[in-house]
């Protein structure tokens, strides 16, 4: 059977005094039709709220008070008065709820109605009221976002600077230098082991070796084994639904709910299948294969501009491998305020050989003196 109890509410004050810096914020009784901090009247707009663990009122004037119906707006002066009263506590203008409809200003506080345990509470700020920020707090957390902000933006100018941005320098070429390397790799015989020969590969000897092991049906076992069943073996009250009276009031229902428990009901006879683990053998293989490996890198280097590969020989079982190269163009700054007095540009071969002693260039030149590029002289 259903059951339904009335709870206090409450309202927050918003009310902003004349300079602007702070709100009143006052957690007032839901009932109240004025702040009991500054005297100030109930706002139009207020968002009713039921406290966590809110007692059950058991007071029979509260009670009446709370079925007695929505406040309503006085059309005159917009203030809260209760559901008895006919005529305007704070003007004394009499309540004409015909014109009240008719210009859709002031009428009766909406009532609201919500499911199971989803009315607003004290906690939810969102639905209990609009919060108010007093100014110098928000003067404070803008500074705050500002001064995190500036700094983000001073990291990544430093970044850009330090590793991305170029500046213009005048530059001639002072000399060259080169560098030429080969790897030779040698073919040499090695013992592995494997559960596989790979191709190429001479069998030297082989053995059964456990490689793993796998679950085999030994035998079956029966047993007993319980029943069990939901049982309802009781009820129990829960809420169901909340309504927000519209006057300070919140009424709860509460319905019954049927609880329910585990109960042996009675035994079956089951088979569990019982498994051993069993081991898997598999051939092991050692074995001789040829592989190629890095012998001896023969390198040479120069600072004229004429590059040449090491000379080398390749031995038996031996070949070439990968060749590296790297050309490198001296310069020195010309006139201006710079932090380099010489710099190196490291480029492709084409671009190398085309470069000539003395000539001019304008560099593009990070802050670390990587020199990007080579351009025509300004």
């Amino acid at each position: 059977m259903a059951k339904k109890v009335f709870k206090e509410g409450k309202w927050r004050c918003t009310h902003i005094d004349l300079s602007g810096e702070d709100a009143c914020n006052h957690v007032n009784r839901g009932p109240a039709l004025k702040c009991e901090k500054c005297g100030k009247h109930r706002p139009k707009d207020v968002v009713f709220y039921v406290p966590k663990n809110a007692p059950i009122i058991k007071d029979a004037h509260k009670i009446a008070d709370a079925t007695s119906g929505a406040n309503w707006h006085c059309f005159h002066c917009n203030y809260h008065n209760k559901a008895s009263s006919d005529i305007c506590v704070h003007c004394d203008t009499p309540r004409d709820k015909e014109y009240e409809e008719w210009i859709g200003l002031g009428g009766d506080l909406k009532t609201k109605s919500y499911s199971g345990g989803q009315a607003p509470t004290g906690s939810q700020k969102k639905a209990a009221a609009k919060e108010y920020v007093p100014v110098k707090q928000r003067f404070k957390k803008i500074a705050l976002m500002a001064g995190i902000s500036l700094v983000a933006i001073l990291a990544i100018v430093f970044i850009y600077r330090q590793f991305f941005a170029t500046e213009n320098l005048k530059v001639e070429v002072t000399g060259y230098s080169w560098e030429r390397q080969v790897e030779i790799e040698k073919s040499r015989t090695v013992r592995e082991e494997a559960w596989n020969i790979p191709s190429g590969g001479k069998k030297i000897k082989s053995e059964r070796r456990k490689s793993g092991t796998k679950q085999v049906y030994d035998h079956s076992e029966w047993d007993e084994e319980p029943i069990y069943e939901d049982v309802q073996v009781g009820t129990q009250q829960v809420e169901c639904g909340t309504v927000d009276k519209g006057n300070g009031y919140f009424e709860t229902q509460y319905c019954e709910e049927p609880i329910y428990e585990s109960q042996q009901v009675g035994t079956e006879r089951v088979e569990r299948e019982v498994y051993r683990d069993e081991p898997v053998y598999d051939t092991w293989y050692t074995y001789e294969i040829d592989r190629w490996e890095l012998d001896r890198s023969p390198i040479i280097s120069g600072k004229d501009h004429h590059p040449k590969w090491p000379d080398y020989n390749l031995n038996n079982r031996e070949r070439e491998g990968q060749r590296t190269e790297k050309y490198v163009v001296n310069l020195k700054v010309i006139g201006g305020d710079s932090d380099h007095s010489a710099l190196f540009y490291e480029t492709n071969e084409g671009e190398w050989n085309s470069i000539m002693m003395g000539e001019q260039f304008t560099a593009k030149v990070r802050k670390s003196g990587t020199v990007v590029s080579l351009g025509p002289p300004e």
